[in-house]
């Protein structure tokens, strides 16, 4: 993980502020907040400021190249369980404000290398972070644009205990009780129906609750 956040650094590297950031000032970030995202040196950027840029109020698209500026840091803290936000889904939606077409590809292969080792590294212990659902985890990357379809072939052909306790949980406790549809107000049609067609193999139950048995 750690090459993936150096590599990172490097590839957005080359963006700078070069205007005021677009972030509410009324009500959201004090003046001296402001002039400290704008002013300290990106890697020592605190968590709480971090926090502060994500949840502020904005313009419909804040200018992309401060968002790139920080996503470095963002990957960082995240990669360490620090989330940005009150809400663990909510921790990378700022992509959401952009189209695939304004990333490089370089910078699409470095945020898709991210997530899936993020995932692998959430799947390989338990709980999940902050003992929250993995589907929580399961909505921040799939707003941050991931290829879904990677990730969930990663997860059925982990063996690990810990792959196999969190996808319990998560057929316990993460989905609708009627449908494969996840029980969590932040997903959306789009990713229920990659999550319900994943789990339409009948063969996947069959593996992951074998595998299950066989640990306990």
């Amino acid at each position: 993980m750690l090459e993936i956040i150096e590599n990172a650094y490097q590839i957005f590297g080359k963006y700078k502020l070069k205007q005021d950031l677009d972030v509410c000032t009324h009500c959201c970030v004090t003046q001296e907040e402001k002039l400290e995202l704008e002013k300290q040196y990106l890697k020592e950027i605190s968590h709480d400021l971090i926090y502060l840029h994500n949840t502020a109020a904005t313009s419909n698209k804040p200018p992309i190249e401060e968002f790139k500026y920080f996503l470095p840091r963002y990957l960082e803290l995240i990669s360490k369980n620090k989330f940005p936000s009150h809400s663990i889904e909510l921790s990378l939606k700022r992509i959401k404000h952009y189209e695939k077409e304004e990333f490089t590809k370089e910078e699409l292969i470095v945020i898709e290398e991210f997530c899936l080792k993020y995932f692998e590294q959430t799947i390989s212990n338990y709980p999940s972070p902050e003992n929250e659902g993995i589907d929580s985890i399961l909505i921040m990357l799939y707003d941050a644009n991931c290829d879904m379809n990677k990730i969930l072939h990663k997860w059925k052909n982990d063996n690990s205990e810990t792959g196999n306790r969190h996808f319990a949980d998560f057929v316990n406790h993460g989905l609708s009780k009627r449908v494969n549809k996840i029980n969590n107000p932040f997903s959306n049609n789009k990713l229920d129906r990659i999550i319900e067609n994943w789990l339409s193999d009948d063969k996947l139950y069959e593996t992951k609750y074998d595998q299950i048995s066989h640990e306990t």
